[in-house]
């Protein structure tokens, strides 16, 4: 649907057999649009809802942009008659956890938000129900007192969310009143007409990223919390110490692979260490068949601390299993300081530090760091920055705190599509080689059904996994520049992780077997161009 942008140039609308000139006509619109909301708003009759959540964030509604969240400020209208509605519902066929927001037909939201000429409006919207009344129903969205787009919303809809961004700019800059209704389809029928909102976010274009990071920022964290105090102790990571050690990549010299890397050696001699599982496995053989080396953290660190007083800050911390490891590569004293919104990871983290090592920790959400100038060598990430929403403001906040010549660590970081999706060219292919693997190696851990083709939710809707995956290497090179970089694993981990872990028996030489063709897809993908989402790098501060 194309949206209908206002313009200086009359257009002629056809309603039935009359033309009207597009001024007229919206000129007529927007008188009888005000005398509804009068009627909601004012009259007697109407009902006005003004809800406000608990919640430690402030008033959206009075700022230059807007995010809906689950304790923003509401001013919902209905019309006489209208049952009331829990407002905050998940929607399962949304395939999603998290609440949206709930308007039924008959009834308005309004809000009031400060325009420009780069000012946007994003919403994601659905169906709130699997079925709602045979004709469908309307989502209208007005600003300034006129419509700017009316969808219409059916059954015969995917049940899937729909994403629409509209530009603001052509409004007088200011403040300006945004009213969103639910009405009944072309045949007037309310029944079950309930519309879900996913997401809403207006604000200037280029931040509409991160103003989209920002929202359910409460639910987010505790979810996050709930998720990270259990998820180390699966078996998967208990070989992620080797990770960093045998780690490699192709070096990011062109954005084609297929031009700067050799052919791949062969992988079909390769067997298993004693203990290995598939994910280490499968990883290991494609570090061989790439043939480049990731930064080698462990020689680096040693070096670095070889000239004494070595501080080292690592963001997003966990369990911190990787910086112990990386640690024990000198005996030289080294300071830690560990960063997390998790006390109880934390506190194990600690405990499991060499002696050498004085440790300092912190219970913070890395979205608001604050350090003082010039107070670490090294700053680690180890697979944490894809859990940040302010990146602009942590690089800056880490550029400030390191010393001169100082260094930033990303440690198996993902940057690809966010939400820890695979982009569909990715997904096409993985779900290609997923499909010619016997059904016993396709047994979803988690449903325990047999997959046909492998999960790409987004993992962000409710946490902050991959929230802002796609912006990390262009906000990182604002601050740092890169002195060691390699990416690799454009799909294997997708299909070797914790859903299909447990399927593969490696004493079996059929499992081996079934692991050695996962890795030969990927290396051709890869070689073909494929786009990896792994990056290990160091980086050094600019200025």
């Amino acid at each position: 649907m194309s949206l209908p942008y206002h313009s200086n140039v009359s257009a002629i609308v056809h309603i039935g057999c009359w033309k009207f000139d597009f001024m007229w006509f919206n000129a007529l619109m927007t008188l009888a649009i005000r005398l509804r909301e009068r009627y909601l708003v004012y009259s007697g009759y109407g009902v006005t809802e003004e809800r406000r959540l608990d919640g430690d964030m402030q008033n959206l509604r009075e700022l230059p942009h807007f995010i809906l969240t689950d304790n923003v400020n509401l001013r919902v209208s209905s019309l006489p008659g209208t049952p009331a509605v829990t407002r905050w519902q998940p929607v399962p066929h949304f395939g999603m956890t998290r609440p949206s927001l709930i308007l039924i037909s008959g009834e308005q939201w309004a809000l009031s938000v400060d325009v420009g000429p780069a000012t946007e409006l994003m919403i994601a919207f659905g169906r709130a129900l699997r079925r709602i009344s045979s004709d469908g129903l309307y989502l209208l969205i007005r600003a300034a007192h006129a419509e700017i787009i009316r969808v219409h919303v059916t059954n015969d809809d995917a049940a899937e969310l729909r994403e629409i961004r509209i530009g603001l700019g052509y409004l007088t800059p200011g403040r300006t009143d945004v009213v969103i209704s639910v009405d009944p389809g072309p045949k007037g029928d309310p029944s079950a007409d309930w519309l879900a909102i996913s997401e809403l976010v207006i604000g200037p274009r280029q931040d509409i990223p991160l103003l989209r990071a920002r929202a359910f920022h409460d639910l987010r964290v505790r979810n996050e919390i709930n998720h990270f105090e259990s998820v180390y102790d699966h078996k998967l990571f208990d070989g992620r110490k080797r990770q960093i050690q045998s780690a490699t990549a192709t070096r990011l010299a062109s954005k084609n692979p297929k031009a700067t890397v050799e052919p791949q050696p062969d992988i079909s001699t390769m067997q298993p260490l004693d203990g290995e599982d598939v994910f280490h496995f499968a990883h290991r053989m494609l570090s061989h068949g790439i043939r480049g080396k990731a930064p080698n953290f462990h020689q680096r660190l040693a070096d670095l601390a070889a000239h004494g007083d070595l501080r080292i800050a690592s963001f997003c911390a966990g369990a911190a299993q990787v910086e112990a490891a990386l640690i024990r590569s000198t005996d030289k004293p080294v300071h830690l300081t560990l960063v997390d919104i998790n006390q109880g990871l934390l506190n194990q983290a600690a405990a499991a530090m060499p002696e050498h090592c004085t440790v300092q920790t912190v219970v913070q959400d890395v979205n608001s760091l604050s350090l003082g100038a010039e107070e670490f060598d090294v700053a680690i990430f180890v697979s944490g920055v894809h859990h940040v929403v302010e990146l602009e403001h942590v690089w800056r906040e880490i550029q400030n705190a390191l010393r001169p010549g100082g260094e930033v660590w990303l440690i198996g970081e993902q940057v690809g599509k966010n939400g820890n999706r695979l982009d569909s060219e990715a997904l096409t292919e993985a779900n290609r080689v997923f499909r010619m693997l016997p059904e016993r190696f396709r047994r979803n851990a988690l449903t325990s059904e047999i997959d046909w083709e492998i999960s790409n939710k987004d993992c962000a809707e409710a946490t902050f996994e991959g929230i802002r995956s796609e912006d990390i290497e262009s906000t990182l090179g604002r601050h740092f520049l890169p002195i060691d970089v390699y990416k690799r694993n454009c799909f294997l981990w997708r299909l070797t992780n914790q859903v299909y872990f447990d399927n593969y028996d490696l004493s079996r030489e059929e499992d081996v077997q079934a692991a050695k063709s996962l890795v030969s897809a990927e290396l051709d993908y890869f070689f073909s161009g494929g786009r990896p989402t792994e990056l290990h790098g160091i980086y050094r501060r600019n200025g």
